[in-house]
């Protein structure tokens, strides 16, 4: 549709009107549906519109379909192509949209005012300028909207390649996924009853550390270790054995000096069972992987209610303890409801922001590496933020983070295929849920938005 005209325009169209198009024998109605000018008929008319809406249409090939150009409201002329290049034949179909009122003049028409503004075709020839440039621009709009459908286009298409390769990979992945977890579940009740049965004291630390909470980061094992060393007099790496298992010295106290002596037979069956249930937790991630790579080319993934975002990401702090030990993570974590949602989905979402936090990180020096996880309700939404103190993404970047191919990793933790983003966005949004970023050096923050009414089992 045409912009309005500016002020210049409009006071020419006025005047031309008084001059032109006023007089009642000239005029012309027209009801809704009605053609006025037919693609390639003779035309040697000008019309200018007074009321309703006129749409352009035009035709590509004979007896072809006709494409929707463009909407004429008044003030506007229609048919001035035809009329002042002297060719005469109209170059598109023009159809009342709405019920019209339209004044016209003809080849004879006697000019008015030359001696003032000139011939006839100089009169119009800033409407004419007028019409040609908003022409090019309707036409600029449409190249540009043609290039964003051809990107679109090209993306789906990556999209289904993506989605089919990562549809043949699940399936061998979950081959092998599927012995590594069936063969771990037979060791640990082997070993569970195996202990139980004949070493029932080494059975308790074993259990221990099956059912141990989430790990504590390299850093904190260290400080707490210290408070062992000095309390009972024990080694270094004893202390921090000792800090892994227990939260207080007295509690080693209470089981008497027997069991110092045997710490590191204990603190074995405790890591035992610690390595067990990370094996556990990295077999379930590494299947939430795969079922969330198969988003690029399915839309469904089980969902049950119950789930704690926070208990999400504890799971995902726990999986990546390993690659984090240099970085201080900070938690605040608030009361928030359940939801109806995939376990699996939501830890992958948090690997890939925590993860790419902490590469952020080790990009540049950082004497005090931080990143900070708050959980809360705000309104009617969960809000996750993530925000790391690195130097910050690149402005020039920022545009294009969440497409699936972006990276701007050379190496390291990953591959740098550009999927990690992508894939959480598009988590997110399955949730009807808002994935937002701001950036500057020093201060990164993902932010996470989800619906809590339409995610929370009763829909």
């Amino acid at each position: 549709m045409f912009s309005d005209p500016s002020p210049e325009i409009a006071a020419t169209i006025s005047r031309l009107q008084r001059c032109y198009f006023n007089q009642p024998e000239r005029q012309l109605w027209l009801k809704q549906g009605e053609v006025l000018l037919e693609q390639g008929q003779v035309n040697e008319k000008l019309f200018l519109l007074l009321s309703g809406q006129l749409t352009a249409y035009y035709q590509v090939e004979p007896n072809g379909e006709f494409f929707e150009l463009n909407h004429f409201n008044p003030p506007s002329f229609t048919g001035v192509h035809s009329y002042f290049s002297g060719s005469y034949c109209a170059r598109f179909r023009v159809v009342a949209s709405e019920d019209c009122v339209l004044a016209y003049i003809d080849t004879q028409v006697e000019v008015k005012q030359e001696a003032e503004f000139g011939p006839l075709a100089q009169q119009f020839m800033p409407v004419i300028v007028n019409e040609l440039s908003q022409r090019q621009i309707l036409a600029m709009h449409a190249q540009v909207e043609h290039n964003l459908a051809q990107q679109r286009a090209m993306q789906a298409e990556k999209m289904s390649t993506i989605g089919q390769l990562a549809s043949g990979l699940s399936h061998e992945l979950n081959n092998a996924l599927g012995a590594i977890s069936g063969k771990s579940a037979y060791f640990e009740r082997f070993m569970d009853q195996h202990f139980e049965q004949y070493f029932p004291t080494q059975h308790h630390y074993f259990r221990a550390g099956l059912d141990s909470k989430q790990g504590l980061d390299s850093k904190l094992v260290r400080s707490r270790g210290k408070i062992f060393e000095q309390a009972l007099g024990v080694e270094r790496d004893q202390g921090k054995a000792l800090a892994r298992i227990f939260a207080h010295p007295d509690e080693v106290t209470a089981l008497g000096k027997g069991f110092l002596k045997r710490l590191d037979e204990y603190a074995d069956y405790w890591q035992l069972g610690r390595d067990f249930k990370e094996l556990k937790q990295a077999v379930n991630h590494a299947t939430g992987i795969i079922k969330s790579v198969r988003l690029l080319g399915a839309d469904d993934t089980e969902r049950k209610y119950g789930v704690d975002i926070n208990d999400t990401i504890n799971c995902a702090l726990d999986l990546m303890s390993s690659h984090c030990r240099s970085v201080d993570i900070r938690i605040q974590a608030g009361q928030l409801p359940l939801l109806c949602a995939s376990h699996a989905e939501w830890v992958q979402v948090w690997v890939n922001l925590i993860k790419n936090a902490y590469e952020a990180l080790l990009s540049q020096p950082n004497p005090a590496p931080l990143i900070r996880i708050k959980t809360q309700l705000s309104g009617g939404f969960v809000q996750v933020s993530i925000e790391d103190n690195g130097p910050g993404i690149a402005p020039n970047l920022m545009q294009s983070i969440f497409q699936p191919d972006m990276t701007t990793k050379k190496g390291g933790l990953s591959f740098g295929l550009g999927l990690g983003l992508s894939i959480s966005q598009r988590i997110i949004s399955s949730y009807q849920g808002e994935l937002k970023v701001v950036s500057q050096p020093g201060l990164t923050c993902f932010s996470v938005f989800l619906p809590i009414e339409v995610n929370n089992g009763n829909n």
